[in-house]
């Protein structure tokens, strides 16, 4: 018998690295991948990122100009890191371990 497998390509990425590299495109220095996500240590969480974004444009640049005082998810942020061309769509990992 032969194991049936298909090959894919994959973005990770770790939280911290993540935040970084947020902070750096919006501006938004407070922002948390952790209290968004509300995720645990130990745990990797997957996004299909596409660049259509999931809030829309004026949503994402609220929480851009509120410097992320108002909320919106993980999946918009990537999405509209994708959209502006600073991260290639596709599949993504972020791990979190602290």
């Amino acid at each position: 018998m032969t194991l049936k497998t298909v090959t894919k390509t994959i973005h990770e990425v770790s939280w911290s690295n993540l935040e970084q590299f947020v902070a750096e495109k919006t501006g938004v220095n407070n922002y948390s991948f952790v209290a968004t996500e509300e995720c645990g240590n130990d745990s990797v969480h997957e996004f299909k990122v596409t660049g259509e974004l999931v809030y829309g444009e004026d949503d994402t640049n609220m929480w851009i100009a509120s410097e992320g005082r108002t909320w919106i998810s993980n999946d918009n942020i990537l999405d509209w890191l994708c959209a502006k061309g600073h991260i290639e769509p596709g599949t993504y990992l972020v791990s979190v371990c602290w």
